[in-house]
């Protein structure tokens, strides 16, 4: 499915829960360096960051796989789009972005503070409702129209 360019209301109650926690926690967001990976033959691919984050930690005990959302303030908007992604955590606790992306511009990343098979399902009613793990919450008080 395409982009989204209009709010989409999360579509259960927990997930608009959830927003509102990832968003009271926007102070734990930062922005991750990118990382050129590879191991032999495979390196990670564009659009792939949970497979590619699976893969690299799986075979460098030293990194785990974190699950989280990209953060997206969108300007004047008076919502913000959270969008599944993953990154790689060294055993320092510095994290890397190994996904390759042509995207020029640096977006913030929020660990997502659930379990694999939590963040897994929460990815799957996204998809099932809206075609994109994306999670939109509304932050300001006025009513939607």
């Amino acid at each position: 499915m395409g982009p989204h360019f209009k709010y989409l209301e999360p579509p259960t109650p927990e997930l608009l829960t959830y927003a509102t926690t990832l968003y009271s926690r926007l102070d734990d967001a930062q922005i991750v360096p990118p990382a050129e990976v590879s191991i032999g033959k495979w390196a990670p691919e564009p659009n792939m960051c949970h497979d590619n984050a699976a893969i690299w930690a799986d075979n460098n005990p030293e990194f785990t796989a974190v699950r989280g959302w990209l953060y997206f303030p969108l300007g004047n908007a008076s919502w913000c789009r959270f969008v599944a992604h993953s990154v790689v955590a060294h055993d320092d606790g510095r994290l890397f972005d190994i996904t390759p992306s042509g995207v020029q511009s640096t977006y913030r990343f929020i660990a997502s503070g659930l379990s694999d098979t939590e963040f897994k399902e929460v990815e799957r009613i996204l998809i099932r409702n809206f075609g994109d793990a994306v999670l939109d919450y509304w932050h300001n008080n006025q009513a939607l129209t």
